[in-house]
């Protein structure tokens, strides 16, 4: 997968977390400039990104518990392999 299919695996998942109810950002769309980088460290993946750091205040809920829940959305893509949070 390329950066920009992970980056729209992101963003799928987050369309489904806020489907599901599990994700509420209070009115705030669903950003679409999702970046998707690679860590320094070979041994925190193939990527990463910030965007649960991004969702944490508008859904008024920890980083960690947001990426949580992305998380989950993100195993069940087809192209994703595992997604784990940092």
């Amino acid at each position: 997968m390329t950066p920009e299919d992970v980056a729209e695996a992101v963003r799928a998942a987050i369309e489904s977390a806020v489907a599901t109810a599990e994700l509420d950002l209070g009115g705030t769309p669903v950003p679409t400039d999702i970046v998707i980088e690679r860590p320094r460290n070979e041994a925190h993946g193939d990527y990463a990104t910030n965007i649960a750091m991004r969702l944490a205040r508008p859904a008024g809920r920890a980083p960690r518990e947001v990426a949580l829940i992305l998380a989950d959305h993100l195993a069940s893509h087809s192209g994703i392999r595992s997604a784990e949070v940092a």
